[in-house]
């Protein structure tokens, strides 16, 4: 029990990091549609 424990306490912290880099994807996603939409005129 305490090992599922551990092993579900660490795949939530992994989880974790890889929100923050999806956070950081979806920011950097939409600066680029924001400067093709200023580029195309739109």
């Amino acid at each position: 029990m305490l090992f599922c424990t551990f092993v579900d306490f660490r795949q939530t912290k992994d989880l974790g990091h890889a929100e923050k880099d999806f956070d950081e994807l979806n920011y950097r996603v939409k600066g680029a549609n924001t400067r093709t939409r200023r580029l195309l005129g739109r």
